[in-house]
């Protein structure tokens, strides 16, 4: 059967487009897929944008200082400036029920643990974020933990 270049296309774009609609469904069927890329509250974190470009310019002489060690525990991260508080957001791209939030103070010693139960392997966004003598600071490292 001999098939001419109209049908030849015709059914070219058919298999294509049935090619890509399988893999479409396949994609939104699977649970695996099903990544976040947009925050809650995203309207409220731009309107935070200057404030946050502001703290990073800040802080961008403790950002290049910071050492970021891996052992049997968790992360040692060192040094922060002493008797502060700070914000430490974990921000897990491929799944969101891994990512944290929470307070606390480093050691006397300006060093910061994170146990290994809050990071599990992968790729993560830590974002360090403090107040010192009314000055907003935010430090944000990609590591691979």
């Amino acid at each position: 059967m001999k098939i001419n270049w109209g049908t030849a296309i015709l059914l070219s774009f058919i298999a294509f487009a049935s090619f890509i609609g399988y893999w479409v469904y396949k994609i939104q069927s699977n649970d695996q897929y099903d990544y976040q890329l947009v925050e809650k509250n995203y309207y409220q974190e731009e309107l935070l944008v200057n404030e946050r470009y502001d703290a990073l310019e800040l802080a961008k002489t403790w950002s290049t200082s910071l050492n970021i060690e891996k052992n049997e525990m968790g992360l040692k991260i060192f040094p922060f400036p002493e008797g502060i508080v700070m914000s430490i957001y974990g921000y897990r791209q491929s799944d969101k029920s891994l990512d944290f939030k929470f307070k606390t103070q480093p050691l006397k010693s300006g060093v910061l643990f994170l146990s290994d139960t809050l990071l599990k392997p992968g790729i993560w966004n830590l974002t360090f974020s403090w107040i010192d003598q009314s000055v907003s600071y935010q430090i944000e490292k990609k590591i691979y933990y």
